[in-house]
């Protein structure tokens, strides 16, 4: 698959100036692109559609000119956990206040979390780095149970449905594992705000 995304004319494109870069910034790697997740999603496409998409152009006109369809091949494609309808895909065309697949629900954190492959499961899923130059790894494995261990505790202390989690608290991967351990329970909880510099203000 070509993930040159090409020119895209428009009918005022004599008017404009020529534009100051003439040449691609980034070429992709052929061999590379063969493996990527777009070019596998653009095969399944294929298959379920009997089309063919041979460039990342050809790709993007179908998400315009078929949108639901593009968008049920993506989440039959993706693997995502979820529950409910999925259908409709979306609901209104009006970019505004269209709604895609208003009868899912779906959790972030448990996507996040799914159990994945032995190579996955043993590589790095959070890299932490601090002001002081500290860096840590947690593998996909060690995420899940750290999250699950924090929840069961937070489960234990009376966390319920309807509460809302606060906390003041620095941007590591302890903060992290916590707000994740809240929404896996359903609730809502603090971003993570990074700090910026060396020097407490």
């Amino acid at each position: 698959m070509n993930l040159d995304p090409g020119p895209s004319p428009r009918a005022d494109d004599a008017a404009r100036p020529a534009p100051a870069v003439r040449s691609l910034l980034h070429a992709s790697d052929p061999a590379r692109a063969a493996r990527s997740q777009l070019t596998s999603f653009a095969r399944f496409a294929a298959r379920h559609t009997g089309r063919r998409f041979p460039s990342y152009a050809a790709l993007h006109a179908f998400s315009v000119s078929d949108l639901r369809t593009f968008w049920r091949l993506f989440l039959d494609w993706s693997g995502t956990l979820a529950s409910g309808e999925r259908e409709p895909v979306c609901v209104g065309d009006a970019v505004e206040t269209a709604r895609f697949f208003p009868g899912l629900r779906l959790s972030w954190t448990e996507n996040l979390l799914a159990p994945r492959p032995a190579e996955e499961e043993s590589g790095p899923a959070l890299i932490a780095c601090d002001e002081t130059g500290g860096r840590g790894e947690i593998t996909r494995l060690e995420l899940r149970r750290r999250v699950r261990a924090v929840a069961a505790a937070l489960e234990a202390r009376g966390l319920k449905e309807g509460d809302h989690v606060v906390a003041v608290a620095r941007n590591t991967a302890e903060t992290i594992v916590a707000c994740l351990a809240v929404t896996s329970l359903g609730r809502p909880g603090p971003p993570s705000v990074p700090r910026w510099g060396s020097t407490p203000r």
